[in-house]
């Protein structure tokens, strides 16, 4: 089921897939009842790409908080970077500090996103695993590159005010935990 609100592609290519049997099916047949049966899968089609946009899921509202996490960092903008994250993640928060502190940020892009939602615990959990690719400045001049990636790993729990972080792993050698498996 999840399957059906994550991606709406998969709604509108067997919405297609069954618009192409039946069209096929009438050019054979001449019959208006399969015509009607168009009518009907085309309906059902729109109907489930509306409720697909309309249903956020977890994984939909983790992303969402990267995003806003990825373009608060672009902009340096520390007090929305901060309430992404739970208070009580403190080294986490104090990473942040450090880095908007040291490094100004081009461009952040996020690619291989992974999501694991636990919603046996209480308060549900989840953990985010991803690539983190950055075009940015050292405002100290101390760091040579203008480019890099970092493997992060980072964990959710489910709040009144949504997902926060609560903690974070950041893994450098990303290239050689690809080969690995691990990332």
């Amino acid at each position: 089921m999840t399957i059906l609100f994550e991606d709406a592609l998969t709604v509108f290519f067997v919405g297609v897939l069954a618009e192409a049997m039946l069209l096929l099916t009438f050019f054979y047949t001449r019959r208006w009842q399969t015509l009607a049966g168009m009518v009907a899968v085309a309906i059902i089609t729109v109907g489930a790409l509306a409720v697909e946009a309309l249903v956020v899921t977890d994984r939909e509202e983790i992303e969402l908080q990267l995003d806003r996490g990825a373009r608060a960092f672009v902009r340096g903008d520390v007090d929305s970077v901060l309430a992404l994250i739970a208070p009580e993640a403190l080294t986490t928060r104090q990473r942040v500090l450090v880095v908007l502190e040291h490094i100004k940020f081009h461009w952040i892009k996020i690619r291989d996103l992974e999501v694991a939602v636990n919603r046996l615990t209480s308060p549900p959990t989840a953990e985010a695993r991803f690539q983190v690719f950055f075009q940015f400045e050292d405002r100290a001049g101390v760091y040579p590159y203008r480019y890099d990636e970092v493997g992060l790993v980072l964990e959710f729990i489910l709040t009144d005010q949504g997902w926060r972080i609560t903690g974070h792993i950041e893994v450098y050698e990303v290239r050689s935990l690809r080969r690995q498996g691990t990332f």
